[in-house]
Parts: structure tokens; C-alpha cells; sequence
């Protein structure tokens, strides 16, 4: 899964889309925002967790005071990046493995 920035003809100035997908390539092709030959992804990271809509609840909290749409948000691309990098520092994570504590001696049944 990736955690992106894009960018379109019809956004204006600062305005990107910020998601998930699982696919860069069927995201672009998209025309969803119109005309999709203009669309540019500007910003990737591949992040390891699983629940993408977990994981764009807890981004979008992290970005309330730009958004302005469903995955809209009016911000400098550079605060952007920040701001997901930071959040990704702190949240996609791998697990530690459980640590099993050996026991010394015989067991008796």
C-alpha cells in the first residue's frame, strides 16, 4: 500500500489529493478528478500497514485545519510531505516480535 500526493489540472494552486492505494499506476489512470492524462503524482511512500481505512482516518486527523473535500487539502506540498512523514515515523511501525522467555531446569508432568 501506498500513501501518496497528487496533483491535477482542475485542483488550483496548493489544492492535492492525499489517500491510499494499493495501485500508483490504476490511480493515475483514474478519472475520477477529470482529466486524468494531467494528473502527476507528486509524493509516494510505501507504508506497511494494513487497514487503509484506519490509516486514512488517522491521516486525515493529522491534516483537519487543510482539508477542504473528502481527500482534498489546501497546503504547501513541502508541509505536506512533512506532515506524512512525521505521521508515518510515528505510526507505521512494525511490530516488535514477541519476546518467549525461556524457562532453565526440567519440567515435571
Amino acid at each position: 500500500m501506498y500513501v501518496y500526493i497528487l496533483t491535477g489540472k482542475l485542483f488550483g494552486k496548493d489544492i492535492y489529493e492525499i489517500s491510499v492505494t494499493d495501485d500508483l499506476s490504476k490511480r493515475i489512470e483514474s478519472d475520477e478528478v477529470g482529466y486524468p492524462n494531467d494528473n502527476k503524482i507528486l509524493f509516494t511512500e510505501k507504508i506497511k500497514f494494513h487497514d487503509p481505512e484506519k490509516f486514512k482516518k488517522l491521516l486525515s486527523s493529522r491534516l483537519t485545519e487543510f482539508k477542504i473535500g473528502d481527500q482534498y487539502y489546501k497546503i504547501k506540498i513541502e508541509s505536506a510531505k512533512k506532515v506524512i512523514l512525521n505521521f508515518l515515523e510515528f505510526y507505521d511501525v512494525e511490530p516488535k516480535p514477541i519476546q518467549t522467555q525461556k524457562s532453565k531446569g526440567c519440567l515435571w508432568f
